[in-house]
């Protein structure tokens, strides 16, 4: 399968900072809610509703909580944290406001890319101490719309200081990502510029400053042997198989506001699609989901609660693994612990493996139930 690869703009044409990009002061109070999680990741305080005493949440990017994504699709309550330490409103011209963190409530990288800490203090007393929690938007803005990134890019010699960085563009598409091994739905897309490691986990604000995403990757021009639609050179797969570098990919927070009951974070809060429920348990063979000697796939899977799975696979632009139709099947574990059928198609090629109770299928009702989605 051909790869297109588009070249983008990203930056200024002297190598200094470009106009699009400004570095906020203390003045801009509302900003202070996206804070620095010690020297990894952005993230960004949220307002979830609550009274004063209800607890302060963070979100940020699921690949910086620390998750093993493929062995672990997703955690749920991973329990006290190690007092890692957020940094709010590190701006260019005043000293950050710390916060500590509790618990990781929840991390996931099956089509999305979310994680959400729990922080040792309750939103009533960040308010005090002038950090205020930011709203969630509704949906997305149209492409086209004013946008802007709020995050603490790493330094380099143009741009020496770790501070808090504001990029403003306009919203692009919505697409599906492949970023091997991993494949994302409905990821939004933009230009904007100065986006360098340490932004993941940073804020997709619209124009009225609601979060509508969190800043997951960026496509980075691939390297000598570096194969495309792998980690740092996503490819999008609507319309074709193809790589915009410099392009910059949020996952969206669909449903989340509505996984919160007074303030606290429930999962089982009506209308939260978060993936919860189990998944099929997968492991590469030797490092590898597939033998490409033999043109077989290689993924050994473990009964943790679902004993039954079905599979879909093919060309990574076609196949779609979260809608129902095109599963083979049933297989039970117990009969058949390595999947190696033969690969259907050419690279980048995608497998879906959806987890069953029983020998009947059962519908989806949350965003990719009992599935996981792998890219090669």
């Amino acid at each position: 399968m051909a790869i297109a690869i588009v070249l983008a703009s990203c930056g200024g044409g002297d190598g200094g900072m470009p106009a699009s990009v400004e570095l906020p002061t203390h003045a801009d109070t509302a900003l202070a809610a996206v804070g620095l999680i010690e020297t990894r990741c952005s993230s960004t305080l949220i307002d979830v509703g609550g009274a004063d005493d209800a607890p302060a949440y963070v979100l940020t990017a699921g690949h910086c909580t620390g998750l093993e994504p493929i062995l672990y699709p997703y955690v749920i309550d991973a329990g006290p944290a190690d007092g890692g330490v957020i940094h709010f409103g590190a701006f260019v011209d005043a000293a950050p406001i710390d916060a500590t963190i509790a618990q990781m409530m929840y991390e996931s990288m099956d089509g999305t890319d979310l994680g959400i800490y729990r922080l040792d203090a309750t939103i009533g007393s960040m308010r005090a101490r002038g950090v205020a929690p930011i709203a969630l938007a509704d949906a997305p803005p149209a492409t086209g719309a004013p946008i802007t990134i709020a995050s603490y890019p790493m330094e380099v010699p143009e741009d020496p200081k770790r501070v808090l960085h504001a990029s403003h563009c306009d919203e692009d598409a919505s697409v599906r990502l492949a970023e091997g091994p991993f494949v994302f739905l409905d990821f939004l897309a933009n230009d904007c510029a100065w986006i360098r490691a340490g932004s993941s986990g940073g804020a997709f604000l619209d124009e009225h400053g609601r979060l509508f995403a969190v800043l997951s990757t960026q496509a980075d021009p691939p390297t000598d042997g570096q194969p495309p639609c792998w980690l740092n050179v996503p490819c999008e797969l609507d319309g074709g198989v193809h790589m915009r570098v410099g392009e910059t990919y949020g996952a969206p927070i669909r449903s989340l506001a509505s996984c919160f009951t007074g303030g606290v974070f429930d999962l089982d809060a009506p209308g939260c699609s978060l993936t919860r429920t189990d998944v099929p348990s997968v492991a590469p063979i030797n490092g590898r989901f597939t033998d490409d000697a033999i043109s077989k796939w290689q993924v050994a899977i473990a009964d943790h609660g679902l004993p039954y799975y079905r599979i879909k696979q093919g060309a990574a632009a076609d196949v779609r693994c979260d809608e129902d139709t095109g599963y083979g099947a049933p297989i039970a574990i117990a009969d058949r612990p390595l999947f190696d059928d033969p690969i259907t198609s050419a690279h980048p090629r995608v497998l879906c493996i959806q987890g069953l109770a029983g020998l009947t299928p059962q519908p989806a009702t949350r965003f990719l139930e009992r599935t996981i989605m792998l890219v090669i």
